[in-house]
């Protein structure tokens, strides 16, 4: 028998909440008002200065925007000669081809419209970041290494009108799983980076970039303080498996506004994994508002991963369209998943093979 779409009935919040509770874990759902308690006290990243003194051309460093040759290098050298200056790392209109960027303190990666910045899917290209980190869950996906790193750094910007792409499109084949129906989730084959890994930063920006068809976890932040994610696109293959938006993981002071995020895995997914959980303690302190969701996935989720507590979330004025799930609460590991506050939320759900 083939399974058929089905297209729900438009949801109030009240009906789309999922609440998943093993053993004696708990969820407390508060309604706690945590505008003025978060505002209050995070802060805009640092503003770099866009003096053409204070501008580092990638181009000047060597980079060939053809698409096909190399640019590690050349652009590792401009960010290079750019951290703790202040000052802007510019990728101009082309296509760069990269292995893993290892960005620095005090910068910006600015990409000019037009800018294409690709990840190489390359083991070689690769930082390797299995000794780093010791998980037990296998999608955790430290095998992949990334392709932008930052780790144990403040204030950086990445922002501009350009694209960051992951090239899931040479990971993900069809297999047919479905008979047809082309709604399951894609196989994979060949090594997939996650597209970024940002560690240990304070006061980061993302903004206005678009990052498109990621391989595995598009943003990841793992243990970072004050951000702000403002008016970002994620466009990934809403067929991809653990190719997840954006994820908070144990971090703490955190805007996520105006943004569009598609993919196949969790859309935003706020998380304490044990690794994370370890060096930088609870993730708390969230606020999500005016996004657009659509994932085969939950369209926002709390968890799985719960080493640590997970609170003070607030999420609102959200749309989310074509999920499988609108917001999921998951509670595994232990940790406390409390003081959640979600308002004005709509959307729709659909039930695929």
């Amino acid at each position: 028998m083939r399974l058929q779409r089905r297209k729900c009935k438009s949801f109030s919040v009240k009906f789309f909440i999922q609440k998943v509770c093993n053993g004696a874990q708990t969820i407390l759902i508060t309604g706690v008002n945590l505008y003025e308690q978060v505002f209050h006290y995070v802060p805009l990243s640092k503003k770099l200065r866009h003096g053409e003194e204070m501008q580092y051309n990638i181009l000047s460093y060597g980079a060939v925007g053809d698409g096909v040759t190399k640019c590690t290098q050349a652009i590792q050298a401009a960010i290079d000669a750019c951290a703790g200056s202040g000052g802007q790392v510019l990728i101009p209109a082309g296509r760069f081809l990269s292995g893993t960027l290892c960005l620095g303190s005090d910068m910006e990666l600015h990409l000019e419209s037009g800018a294409v910045l690709i990840s190489s899917l390359e083991e070689a290209d690769m930082q390797d970041l299995t000794g780093a980190y010791q998980d037990d869950n296998k999608d955790s996906g430290w095998e992949g290494g990334c392709f932008l790193h930052a780790c144990h750094i403040r204030n950086l910007t990445i922002s501009g009108a350009g694209i960051i792409d992951g090239q899931g499109c040479k990971i993900y084949y069809e297999d047919d799983a479905d008979n047809g129906l082309k709604e399951c989730p894609m196989n994979i084959r060949g090594f997939r980076p996650r597209m970024t890994f940002l560690e240990d930063v304070e006061n980061l920006t993302i903004q206005d970039v678009t990052f498109r068809d990621a391989a595995f976890w598009t943003l990841h932040m793992a243990g970072c303080r004050n951000v702000r994610i403002d008016g970002i696109k994620i466009l990934n293959n809403d067929r991809g498996p653990n190719n997840d938006g954006i994820d908070p993981d144990c971090c703490k002071n955190v805007i996520i506004c105006g943004c569009i995020i598609s993919g196949g895995d969790d859309a935003i997914v706020i998380k304490a994994t044990g690794p994370m959980f370890q060096k930088y303690g609870n993730c708390e302190d969230i606020v999500i508002e005016g996004c657009i969701l659509h994932s085969r996935s939950s369209a926002l989720k709390i968890g799985t991963e719960t080493h640590g507590n997970i609170r003070n979330i607030m999420v609102s004025n959200c749309i989310l369209k074509d999920c499988s799930r609108g917001i999921g609460i998951w509670s595994r590991d232990g940790g406390e998943i409390s003081d959640i506050h979600i308002h004005h939320i709509t959307g729709n759900t659909l039930r695929y093979a």
